[in-house]
């Protein structure tokens, strides 16, 4: 069950980031073709998701482990 809820985790921050991006970006980008686009949101995708969100949710994790909250 925790590899679920892990998944559907990931789902939402994976969902909520590029819809973020594509907000973001879209006047930007729509300059450019499909295959310009979608390197450049799934490279900012990538580095967000590798860099920023993994290691807080590890910390959250591990935390929560710690205080008994899991």
């Amino acid at each position: 069950m925790e590899k679920l809820k892990n998944a559907v985790v990931m789902w939402l921050i994976v969902y909520v980031l590029i819809t973020g991006l594509f907000y973001g970006l879209n006047t930007w980008l729509s300059l450019f073709p499909i295959y310009f686009r979608t390197l450049v949101l799934s490279g900012l995708m990538v580095f967000t998701l590798q860099f920023l969100i993994l290691p807080g949710m590890r910390k959250w994790k591990e935390k929560s482990v710690r205080s008994g909250n899991h």
